[in-house]
């Protein structure tokens, strides 16, 4: 199974609030400097990506209450997880990033696709019924 010696709580994480490997990795930047302010720019300079990419992420995670956006800062964003809990998971995330590369990427793309399963679901056939 994916992800079998990652701890559960952060498999939930995962399942629940990252997308893709870039998004862990603006998470895991943001969090490997948490008294820093980037810029969309800067992140995107940093992982080597497109501003359009890294800003769609970023939203993502501010909508799904990740983190909180800098309050009256258009453009800057700052490791500021909304709770202590997240906090803690986040820093086992990058912990088990580090030892466990692999299985987090493993993690996050073996997990199935609820958007496709829902497409899949919908042309089922259901027996007995005419």
């Amino acid at each position: 199974m994916a992800g079998e010696d990652l701890p559960e709580s952060v498999l939930l994480f995962l399942d629940t609030c990252i997308d893709s490997v870039e998004q862990l990795r603006v998470l895991l930047l943001l969090q490997s400097a948490p008294e820093r302010i980037w810029t969309t720019a800067e992140i995107t300079t940093e992982l080597r990506s497109a501003d359009t990419s890294i800003a769609n992420r970023l939203d993502a995670l501010y909508a799904r209450k990740v983190l909180w956006p800098v309050p009256n800062a258009k453009d800057r964003h700052k490791y500021s997880p909304t709770n202590e809990d997240l906090r803690h998971v986040i820093g086992e995330l990058a912990t088990q990033n580090q030892l466990r590369p692999y299985r987090v990427i493993e993690a996050i793309y073996s997990r199935p696709n609820k958007a496709l399963q829902a497409f899949a679901d919908a042309f089922k056939l259901r027996g007995g019924k005419s």
